[in-house]
């Protein structure tokens, strides 16, 4: 009579392993990275520019000038 064997096998571990690096890659992707811009001068209205919605954004003033 064969036992079936529920435990941590090779197969099982590789299984896993190969599993687990797409994941871990998609995770990675997917997060949500700052931009940096510098901004030289005065800031403008999004409409005298010419484009046509909205813009979310934060202006945060450095000591450097």
């Amino acid at each position: 009579m064969n036992e079936v064997s529920f435990g941590m096998t090779k197969e099982r571990i590789l299984i896993f392993t190969l599993l687990l690096i797409p994941a871990i890659a998609a995770f990675v992707a997917t997060r949500p990275m700052p931009a940096q811009y510098i901004l030289q001068g005065e800031m403008h209205s999004v409409q005298e520019l010419g484009v046509q919605g909205s813009v979310f954004f934060c202006v945060r003033s450095s000591g450097d000038s």
